[in-house]
Formats: C-alpha cells, structure tokens, sequence
C-alpha cells in the first residue's frame, strides 16, 4: 500500500478502519535511491510489525430548544467512530461525564429549572480521543397562566366580549381555541374575543 525510507506511516486512501496492516523492514538492492528493487533476487523481507488505524470519534449536537418549567429537554447528540463513547459535557460552568455510551444518536436528558447553556466539551473511545461540536440553549419559561377573567357588555348588554390575561409560557407561541379573537403584541398579554351576541339579547329577538 505504501513505502517509505522511515517506519512511519499515515492512513491512505482505500484503507479501513479498525483491519489490521503489517510495516515490514525491506533490504536488498536499490532499485534507486532510497527505494529497494521489488525484483532483486536476494530481497528480505523482516516480518512485519501489524499496526491497525482507528476511526477518530466525534459528538455532534444542535438546535436550541424552549420548554416549560418542570419539562425535561431532550438534547439528541449523534456519534461517529466505534462505541461505546464516554462523554465530558458542561452544564452552566458544571462539568458532567456520562460512561459506555452504545446508543447512537444518544438523547441526553436535562430538566433545567432556569435558563441553561449545554457545551460538549469532549469524547472518547476505548482507542481514541475525538473532537466535539456542540452548543445549545435551553430556554425555561413559566408555566402557562390565565388571569383577570372578565366580559364587557354594551351599554344596552347586546352584545358582549371575553377578555383574559396570558403569562407564563413562550409569548411567541400564545394561541386561544374554542373562542375567537386578539392577543395584545406586547404584555401584558391581553386576549380579547370578538363581540358575541348576549343570550338576553337573542331571547328579545326571539320574543
């Protein structure tokens, strides 16, 4: 596969990870400078020394996530080389290890109860150290609340709206079912439904 005047050797194309190669010591006549001639009669061949290239590992993960308090994140992070892995992770400026990882992409779960930052700090095999890359945020938000319930009626209580306060929660992500109508852009969050005709206005039509 390759030669060289030193017994020293990288990975070449069309090798494979983790099969075994031999680096033999060759003397004969040179076929020219610092090459010995493959055809030489009187060549030896020293019996070779196996060595084996193994896969660098890698950990990998991405993508921010916003939960609510009291939810677990589920931060999924993907693997290259031969399991299982052990992993040095930092939560917040605190640094965690987690040992003999075999799944692959691997979920690490974390239920933060603020705002936290998770880095990969590094990986490693039973041969290797490797590389990471990785960096999420994990926003925590409030729970959900609804607050200030209350109607107003026109003056002749015709017709009438619902009206209540959001909190808690992601606000990017406030949404009202069943009941038709606004949220304020900016808090407080104030929905307010469209108008509704009153039941004392529908039995006066109806008399």
């Amino acid at each position: 596969l390759d030669r060289n005047t030193l017994p020293t050797f990288n990975f070449q194309f069309g090798m494979q990870h983790g099969q075994t190669y031999y680096i033999s010591a060759v003397a004969g006549n040179q076929l020219v400078p610092g090459i010995v001639d493959p055809n030489d009669d009187c060549i030896s061949v020293a019996q070779g020394t196996p060595i084996v290239f193994y896969e660098e590992p890698t950990a990998f993960m991405s993508g921010d996530l916003s939960i609510c308090e009291g939810e677990t994140a589920g931060l999924n992070i993907e693997f290259t080389g031969d399991g299982p892995w052990d992993l040095l992770y930092d939560i917040n400026g605190e640094l965690k290890e987690i040992h003999g990882i075999n799944a692959n992409p691997f979920t690490l779960n974390i239920t933060p109860t603020s705002n936290t930052t998770v880095t990969l700090i590094n990986v490693n095999n039973e041969n290797c150290d490797g590389d990471v890359d990785g960096e999420i945020s994990i926003e925590v938000n409030s729970e959900l609340a609804v607050t200030n319930v209350s109607t107003k009626c026109n003056a002749t209580s015709t017709v009438y709206n619902v009206m209540f306060e959001i909190s808690g929660g992601d606000p990017n992500s406030y949404d009202v079912s069943g009941v038709f109508g606004s949220i304020t852009p900016t808090p407080p969050y104030i929905f307010t439904s469209f108008e509704y005709v009153s039941l004392l206005n529908k039995i006066n039509n109806f008399l």
